[in-house]
């Protein structure tokens, strides 16, 4: 009986999933975190789903704005934001958002003190791929090797 109603949830989640198109949009903003997309697939996929809602353009911007900071600089992130048809209050949102991701690299220091810590490059998480895994997890690429050792 339980495992019924469990399997009825999953498969209306999935049907939900599939009807409101959060897949291709899932699957869009962990490219563009893993630097797998970039300014061309977002106003792609904002010119295709003209219909897509408010909440989801904001994530999908915020997320852009937060890994690529540089593609705000000047009025590209006001015509990015634009196509989008957000709202003032959710375009203040984005640019707070560009603003904490970071600053333009073009930046200079003017002083001969830089405030630059840890200089050293970081090492990325050891993981594994996900790649013969079935469907269930296709938006989560990754997991943590210690996730492996327990299991193995």
């Amino acid at each position: 009986m339980i495992i019924l109603s469990e399997t009825a949830i999953a498969g209306k989640i999935n049907r939900i999933i599939r009807e409101t198109g959060l897949r291709e949009l899932g699957q869009l903003e962990q490219d563009l975190v893993f630097g797998n997309a970039g300014a061309k697939d977002v106003i792609n996929f904002l010119r295709t789903k003209q219909t897509e809602t408010p909440e989801n353009k904001l994530r999908l911007l915020m997320i852009y704005a937060s890994v690529y900071p540089e593609k705000f600089v000047g009025d590209r992130g006001l015509k990015l934001m634009q196509l989008a048809r957000l709202s003032r209050e959710d375009m203040k949102v984005v640019n707070n958002m560009q603003l904490i991701g970071g600053s333009s690299d073009d930046k200079k220091t003017t002083g001969s003190f830089s405030l630059k810590f840890n200089t050293q490059k970081t090492k990325q998480a050891t993981r594994k791929d996900r790649s013969n895994e079935e469907e269930t997890w296709q938006l989560s690429r990754f997991y943590p090797m210690v996730e492996v050792r327990i299991i193995l």
